[in-house]
């Protein structure tokens, strides 16, 4: 539109895939635990919507804005004959999984039990854990969304990069295990101390009444896999770039940057980067576990061109 300063883009997308290959859980009695099969049905919606804009074009101003929006469903129709869900990472607990009829990936773990209006069951006064694991939370984010900017001041030139994720689930075990020994900003009023928590008496179903040492409460919380469970949204500012051009010399053009990435974070989980995960693949985004963070990095150059 208006001369191509402003442009739309949008995709859509659709796959019905079969016959995925999956180590397929067996019965002991067979002498093997898996048996790698074609099995299992995914569909897979895909929208990606993109508006990029020339706002000024002078002389001695220009000012680019793009927009990009994507939403990705991944849902699991069917697996084997008689199969749930299959493992594709993590440990015996929690796991990584893809589970039928929902979408793709979940987190699997012991959960907190609770009574039907979601409360908190207390046995001897701490949290109780489920006896098998849990579906704890749908991995694939509602939308990601990435802004753009490109800025010209006669020579001075500024580029930077934005990135939204909303929604999707992730386990942190670093930040579990932090919290289990005491090691958090979080953790310090239950350092000491005594409490009555609030909850249902496992054995009454009445309110707690029972007063417990702040410390066992804190760990008994914190040795339950729900509680390493955290929403991934986050607003990162990936790259900014600064140039400078030269006056033009033997016809010989010269540049120069300096440019910082990763440079600022604002995350609904609190003290580590939800992009830090452990491995790839299946378990990527999802799953963390005293991974290496992220680093920011700062750099700069020249460039010449003739």
């Amino acid at each position: 539109f208006f001369d191509n300063r402003v442009r739309l883009e949008y995709t859509a997308s659709y796959q019905d895939i079969k016959d995925q290959i999956f180590d397929v859980p067996t019965a002991g009695s067979t002498g093997y635990q898996y048996l790698r099969t074609n099995a299992g049905e995914m569909t897979t919606w895909s929208h990606e919507f993109a508006i990029n804009a020339s706002i000024i074009q002078t002389k001695d101003w220009d000012l680019d804005l793009g927009v990009n929006f994507t939403k990705l469903t991944n849902k699991v129709k069917s697996l084997a004959d008689g199969v749930e869900s299959i493992m594709l990472g993590g440990f015996v607990e929690p796991q990584v999984r893809a589970q039928a009829g929902y979408t793709y990936p979940n987190i699997y773990g012991v959960a907190f039990q609770r009574d039907e209006q979601g409360r908190l069951l207390l046995q001897d006064g701490l949290p109780v854990g489920t006896a098998g694991s849990q579906n704890l939370g749908e991995c694939t984010p509602d939308f990601n969304m990435g802004f753009n900017l490109k800025a010209r001041w006669k020579r001075l030139s500024l580029s930077a990069t934005m990135d939204w994720q909303k929604g999707g689930k992730m386990y942190n075990g670093t930040l579990l295990t932090l919290n289990y020994f005491g090691a958090t900003k979080e953790s310090i009023p239950y350092h000491e101390g005594t409490m009555v928590a609030e909850g249902i008496d496992i054995a009454t179903g009445e309110p707690n009444k029972v007063e417990v040492s702040k410390q066992d409460y804190w760990m008994a919380y914190n040795n339950i896999t729900e509680a390493g469970i955290y929403d991934r949204s986050f607003l990162k500012l990936r790259d900014v770039t600064l140039s400078y051009q030269l006056p033009k010399f033997a016809g010989i053009d010269i540049s120069v940057y300096g440019f910082a990435r990763n440079v600022l974070l604002w995350s609904k989980m609190k003290d580590l980067d939800p992009e830090s995960s452990q491995g790839n693949g299946n378990m990527s985004g999802t799953f963390e576990r005293f991974s290496v963070p992220n680093t920011s990095s700062f750099g700069g150059g020249f460039k010449i061109t003739f």
